[in-house]
């Protein structure tokens, strides 16, 4: 999911109103980790990547301190230093690592189903105030996690819009804007982390302008305290009950999959208790993401395709690595004439997920040698031609692989990150 992954931007930015916020977002996440409360945390702890713990932990002695986490945003501390900030490895207020490890914390962190979810009152952008106690007196409550500089929430807050005009009144919908989830990168590389409140409030009200919000947007103060709260995703969802508990959480939220849940705790009375039951939320992390789901419908056919034949011709200096196509229609061309299955990876750029598949098992030797047998195209969702293929897919969040047969139909899919293993049952799969 990263397009023009080997070419880095480089955005000088003066660090000292910027990481005096990243300080603070890691102090918080010190915390979260820190689970005898000593002020440290071990790699026992340590729910994120191991790379990510091996990243703060800056001495290597097996223990993070408070002074590490502050100081792993990278550049100098001192006064008027600039740091220079890496697509590559730097998304928006957070670093690659930091973000991942956000992602593979997040389907075991709290607040779990069941959980009591934290508590807040925020002002929207009419600087009313938005109290969760107060929504859930009512009714059961929706949140969506979202900022302006989000792709995924930009493209898929429409359905969620959509969603509560079909339940009305009996469910209340949030959005909780937080953290900026790509400032200074990409399609927004002009558009710094907001500093102050008033400069998140600014930007909410531009995406909010952009895409249309009809919802409450509760905007999170500029410690994202509440935003962290809730595992910091860029576009996670949760479903709280009447009793206070989270009923559900998914690490990209999906209109589709948020239905079901919903029925199931309407039905209930609206209060989901200490044990809910388990719905697909499409997406299962950490262990190596979700194959496909139920709404994705049934299977198509593999159509008989060659298991054996090697569909690619590997450019030179590509030896090492998967063949991506950029032209989707191309790519299908080429599976025909090879009677090949099509690999499609869907991506953005600067989505952390993709990025770590990018770097680690999409480049392992048996998953570049099986990506041979597929003609693989990547699709940048934040494209006009991308977004397209993205709805006809239905992909919400990245990165998605999935793989085609000739006709162009969907064999099977895999959300989310994986490992070597899981990776290579996806690609052997051909029942």
């Amino acid at each position: 999911m990263f397009r023009g992954l080997f070419l880095t931007t480089i955005v000088l930015l003066p660090i000292s109103s910027v990481h005096a916020q990243q300080r603070g977002g890691m102090a918080d996440r010190l915390k979260r980790y820190d689970k005898n409360g000593d002020g440290k945390v071990t790699k026992a702890e340590f729910s994120g990547l191991a790379r990510a713990f091996s990243r703060f932990d800056a001495d290597g002695d097996g223990v993070i301190t408070s002074k590490e986490m502050s100081g792993a945003s990278g550049g100098s501390r001192a006064s008027g230093a600039k740091t220079s900030r890496s697509s590559g490895n730097v998304i928006g207020e957070l670093s690659m690592a930091e973000r991942m490890a956000e992602y593979q914390a997040f389907p075991t962190e709290k607040p779990a189903p069941g959980d009591n979810a934290p508590k807040f009152e925020l002002k929207d952008l009419s600087g009313k105030t938005v109290s969760l106690n107060e929504l859930l007196a009512t009714a059961p409550v929706v949140i969506e996690t979202g900022s302006c500089t989000c792709p995924v929430f930009r493209r898929s807050h429409g359905k969620i819009e959509e969603l509560q005009q079909q339940f009305g009144k009996r469910v209340h919908f949030v959005v909780l804007y937080g953290r900026e989830a790509h400032a200074g990168s990409g399609a927004y590389k002009d558009t710094p982390p907001p500093t102050t409140l008033e400069e998140r409030v600014r930007l909410a009200e531009r995406v909010a302008t952009e895409i249309s919000i009809g919802l409450p947007v509760a905007v999170d103060d500029i410690d994202n305290k509440v935003s962290l709260a809730y595992g910091g995703l860029a576009n996670a969802g949760y479903i709280i009950g009447q009793d206070g508990r989270v009923f559900y959480k998914m690490p990209w939220i999906d209109a589709r999959l948020l239905n079901e849940p919903l029925t199931a705790l309407l039905k209930s009375g609206g209060r989901g208790g200490a044990h809910p039951p388990e719905f697909s939320n499409g997406q299962t992390m950490p262990g190596g993401g979700g194959r496909r789901t139920a709404h994705s419908g049934s299977r198509a056919s593999s159509k008989d395709v060659s298991a054996s034949s090697t569909p690619v011709k590997v450019p030179a200096g590509m030896e090492n690595d998967i063949v991506w196509n950029s032209n989707f229609s191309d790519a299908l061309n080429r599976a025909k004439k090879s009677n090949s299955e099509v690999l499609v990876k869907f991506h953005f750029k600067g989505c952390p997920i993709c990025f770590a598949m990018d770097q680690g098992p999409l480049r392992d030797k048996r998953v570049v040698d099986k990506s041979r047998q597929f003609v693989g195209v990547k699709v940048d969702i934040t494209t006009d031609d991308g977004e397209k293929l993205a709805d006809k897919f239905e992909v919400v969040g990245t990165p998605v692989f999935i793989r085609l047969n000739t006709d162009g139909e969907e064999v099977d899919r895999h959300n989310g990150p994986a490992d070597v293993a899981t990776f290579l049952g996806f690609l052997d799969d051909r029942e």
